[in-house]
This record gives C-alpha cells, structure tokens and sequence, in this order.
C-alpha cells in the first residue's frame, strides 16, 4: 500500500513539473518570438510553430450549466468552475452603442473587484463573452477560478513520497531487537525459557 502511494505521489509531482516546464517554455518562446501586428492593429501569423504545446487544459462535461475546468499556464495550476446563462444573455444594443458599453463596464467592475493574488495565489472571476463579426455581443457566463502555483504542487507530491521514504529507511537501519524465547539456566533447577539476557 505504501508502495502505491509512493508511486502516485512521484507520477502526479512528474505530471505538475511537466505541466511547469511547458509553460516555461512558452513564455521563453514567446520572448524569442514576439507577436507581430499589422498597422490596423490585427497579430500576423508566423509559419513557425513550436514543438510543444504550453498551454494545457480539459473542460468537462461539455454541456450544462456548471462546468469544472483544469488548466496550466503562467498563473500556475488553475481551477475553475463555469457557471454558465442559459440561455445567454443579448446585450442591449450594439458594440459601439453607450448601453452596451455601460453593460460591459459592469461586468469589468465586478472582475476587478473580484480578482487578488497572495504568495503566488490568484483568484479571481471572469465574464465570458462571445461575438462574431458584426452580430450582437451575448454574455455567456462566470469563471470562477483559484491559481496555485506549480512549484507548490509539486513540492506537496513529493513531500509525502520523501517521507515515506526515509521512513522505511530508518526503520530498515534500526530493526527492531530480538525477543526470541530462549532456555536461561536456573541453579539448582535445570532451564526454563524465558527472554533472551541482554
């Protein structure tokens, strides 16, 4: 059993330091390769693309109001929860308009006021919105998201894995003493067994 544990314990500290590297990576890749943009303001695609990927993450399940969402990036190791508006809400005029404006500031009051980092630590809530091309604005829904950062993780992976190794390995090197029945020799008697005398 302990075995096991320590097994799970190394494969999900491999995992989180995988997930780090890639994102380490990423970022030094985008150092090296800047976004590009054209003089009205859109990112040129460049034909290189890099080996890896860096940004990771899974959504499940695909349908339905709440959403659990997994992922890795520079913020480190995210949880989010998606609550999603069914059906989503239309906004009230057009992009350029001053109610949908006004209906956009609200929604970037309330991320601000919701978002904080401590000690590597970011939280946080985020409003989806979604529009294509020149068709009304809709509000999809609320991320609600906790970032704990890589290093973190992987050091609460290893620790109980270190542990119980060097555990097992104090107790491999002080084993425990000997209370085998041996014969003591009384006087006068004969023997009768009883602990070995130290």
């Amino acid at each position: 059993m302990k075995r096991a544990f320590i097994i799970f314990s190394l494969a999900l500290a491999t995992v989180f330091t995988f997930l780090w590297a890639m994102v380490l990576l990423g970022e030094l890749y985008q150092a090296r390769h800047p976004l590009r943009f054209t003089p009205e303001g859109f990112p040129i695609t460049s034909s290189e693309h890099p080996f890896f990927r860096h940004y990771y993450s899974i959504e499940l399940p695909k349908h339905g109001r709440i959403h659990l969402l997994l992922a890795s990036d520079m913020r480190g190791f995210v949880f989010d929860v998606f609550l999603a508006q069914i059906p989503p809400e239309k906004a009230p005029g057009p992009t350029s308009s001053a109610a949908t404006q006004q209906w956009l500031n609200r929604n970037a009051e309330r991320m601000a006021a919701a978002y904080s980092r401590h000690f590597g630590f970011e939280k946080g809530v985020v409003e989806r919105h979604g529009q294509y091309l020149n068709n009304p604005m809709y509000f999809y829904g609320i991320d609600y998201y906790v970032a704990v950062p890589h290093l973190l993780l992987i050091f609460l992976c290893l620790f109980p894995a270190l542990w119980l190794m060097i555990h097992r390995r104090s107790d491999k090197s002080n084993p425990p003493p000997n209370t085998a029945l041996e014969p003591i020799p009384i006087k006068g008697i004969g023997t009768c067994s009883g602990p070995t005398a130290p």
